[in-house]
C-alpha cells in the first residue's frame, strides 16, 4: 500500500473532466435532486443547490458523501 500523489488523486477524484465526459467519482455537470457539480478544482468540488442559490466549494470527499446522499451532509451545508 502507498500514498497517491497529487495527480494520482486527481485522477481518481476528478477523473478527466472534459466538459461532462469525466469518469472519476465527482463529475462536472452530475446532478443528484436539485445539488449539480458546478466545477471540479484540484482536490475540490464546487457544488450548487439550484432550489436555494446556494454555492459551496467542498473537498471531492464531502461531494462524493453530498451525492450519495449520506444523511445531514447537504444539510449541514447550507445546500
Amino acid at each position: 500500500m502507498h500514498q497517491l500523489t497529487d495527480a494520482e488523486l486527481d485522477l481518481v477524484a476528478a477523473g478527466s473532466n472534459q466538459g461532462q465526459n469525466g469518469t472519476g467519482l465527482v463529475v462536472i455537470g452530475a446532478q443528484i435532486g436539485d445539488i449539480t457539480v458546478m466545477d471540479v478544482l484540484s482536490h475540490n468540488a464546487v457544488l450548487n443547490n439550484s432550489l436555494n442559490g446556494v454555492t459551496v466549494q467542498v473537498p471531492i470527499g464531502v461531494a462524493v458523501a453530498v451525492l450519495s446522499g449520506a444523511t445531514g451532509v447537504a444539510q449541514h451545508l447550507g445546500l
